[in-house]
């Protein structure tokens, strides 16, 4: 079986993660994504994280009835800050029956030699999928390559996070199981 893997921060996870993964397998690019819910991101603050289990449980709440998306908790296990090589070593460890290729938006993909041991990660097929104003005119690997007919869309976490503390409704940007989790736990408001 060939996984899609799908980190992030999720927090909030959104209605446009959840196209990506649930097109991907649909279109023939893996057999299944799974969203790997990143404990903490080292290019990103911890300042407007969301504790782990409340963003785990979210990303379990916008995929109890997919059969396309599964969520994983691999990294909670890992030192931190989550490094994708670190997560991969492992994986290969508990699957090794399993394929594995990594689902990245244009915008995190151009920061790849930034990433933890880049070298290693090369060997991966990437799956990019464009974001507004994040073009990619050349790959780092041949292996890797640009999904096409994914919709780009213009959501963000950040922007999620920002229209809660304006106490604008997110209706439509996010599962409505989400939004209830995250109004009954009070997330991301002042």
């Amino acid at each position: 079986m060939t996984l899609g893997l799908f980190f992030g921060s999720f927090n909030p996870i959104h209605n446009g993660h959840l196209i990506i993964a649930n097109i991907l397998p649909q279109l023939g690019y893996v057999n299944k994504t799974l969203l790997i819910v990143s404990p903490q991101n080292p290019f990103k603050g911890r300042e407007e994280l969301a504790q782990f289990h409340h963003r785990l449980t979210m990303c379990k709440l916008a995929t109890e009835n997919s059969q396309f998306i599964d969520v994983s908790d691999i990294e909670s296990k890992l030192p931190l800050p989550s490094y994708t090589y670190q997560t991969l070593r492992e994986l290969k460890k508990q699957y090794p029956q399993h394929k594995f290729k990594i689902i990245v938006g244009s915008d995190s993909y151009l920061t790849l030699p930034l990433w933890k041991n880049f070298n290693e990660l090369k060997q991966y097929e990437f799956l990019i999928y464009q974001r507004p104003n994040f073009k990619v005119y050349a790959l780092f690997s041949e292996n890797h390559q640009i999904v096409r007919n994914t919709p780009l869309l213009h959501i963000s976490a950040t922007m999620i996070r920002k229209f809660i503390r304006q106490n604008v409704d997110i209706s439509y940007l996010v599962p409505d199981s989400v939004k209830n989790y995250i109004i009954s736990h009070r997330l991301y408001t002042p």
